[in-house]
């Protein structure tokens, strides 16, 4: 109330409108902080984040290729180019940035799984199970892999591919 356009008051606006869900009121508070912070990395993380919730891919991109700009090997950021140009059909661009995660010094297991994601999409099928294998190994069994794997499902099943070709890849990892 008493400093309304300052950038702690914008940004706290903007994450309780994200907490509640509304990402479009939350967007406009984080471009107005933008405007007083073009170059804070946090607040691009978190406005980047806030397009990609909304679906408007190439917004949040372009958050996260100026966070990569402005911190080169900035994991957060490269995670995020990957989901979103994956998201959005890029895949070659998705497979890019998945491998550099998975070629860096302890890759997560989602980095292995939405890497084979990308292959699983593209119809090539040893590549997404060789991929699909190693994130499963990094797991603490079965269960774990496949529940991880199905809050992706929706994801899948969106960009193409079947209930049944994603039941028999499930099977192979048995």
């Amino acid at each position: 109330i008493v400093k309304p356009d300052t950038l702690w008051t914008l940004r706290h606006i903007a994450q309780c409108y994200r907490l509640q869900g509304e990402f479009d009121n939350a967007l406009g508070y984080y471009r107005m902080a933008e405007e007083l912070a073009p170059e804070n990395i946090s607040l691009l993380l978190q406005t980047g984040e806030s397009f990609a919730t909304v679906k408007q891919y190439d917004e949040a991109l372009a958050r996260f290729y100026k966070v990569e700009f402005l911190k080169p090997g900035a994991r957060r950021a490269t995670r995020a180019i990957a989901w979103c140009s994956f998201l959005s059909g890029k895949y070659e661009e998705a497979l890019k940035y998945y491998l550099l995660l998975i070629q860096q010094p302890s890759p997560k297991a989602h980095d292995w799984m939405n890497t084979g994601h990308v292959y699983f999409v593209q119809h090539q099928l040893q590549e997404a199970l060789f991929h699909y294998q190693k994130a499963h190994a990094m797991e603490t069994n079965h269960t774990a892999f496949i529940e991880k794997f199905n809050k992706d499902k929706s994801v899948l099943l969106n960009l193409g591919l079947n209930k049944e070709d994603i039941q028999i890849m499930l099977d192979l990892l048995l």
